[in-house]
């Protein structure tokens, strides 16, 4: 098993881990974050998207999960959240995740400091309508052309 939480134990899915470099000019103190799913029932806190550390890629990750920051029980977007893609540009973290029967069905929040998020679903131009677990990565503007051709 690659991760489970222990204090308490819960059940998590839908991992997605991004490397940290805390905008520091050596590696010092980067480290690794996981998005993961709280996969428990709304009244037992869960249903929402939670991080947790590591020094390591692989781990040894922290087993206590940090608090939900988007999803259910959340201010941003109050539903189910799940399919996490975690990017970071530049200096910001943009959070991607799926919440079937919201709003905007694929949602958008970012973050300087993966600590304080701003809602940024109604932001977001997409392709169709309805998406669910996407995988969001960066491709040169070279690649975006040519596809668009």
């Amino acid at each position: 098993m690659f991760y489970s939480t222990k204090d308490p134990e819960l059940s998590v899915i839908d991992p997605y881990i991004a490397r940290d470099n805390r905008n520091t000019e050596g590696p010092e103190d980067d480290r690794w974050v996981m998005v993961i799913k709280n996969e428990m029932y709304p009244d037992r806190g869960g249903k929402n998207l939670c991080l947790v550390f590591a020094d390591k890629m692989q781990g040894p990750y922290e087993t206590k999960l940090g608090p939900a920051i988007v999803g259910a029980g959340t201010d941003i977007v109050d539903r189910m959240g799940e399919g996490p893609s975690l990017i970071k540009r530049g200096k910001m973290w943009w959070l991607y995740w799926d919440a079937p029967g919201s709003e905007f069905s694929y949602c958008l929040a970012t973050s300087p400091d993966l600590v304080n998020w701003t809602n940024r679903s109604q932001d977001m131009k997409l392709p169709a309508k309805s998406m669910r677990h996407g995988t969001v990565l960066v491709v040169p503007e070279s690649a975006v052309g040519f596809l668009s051709r």
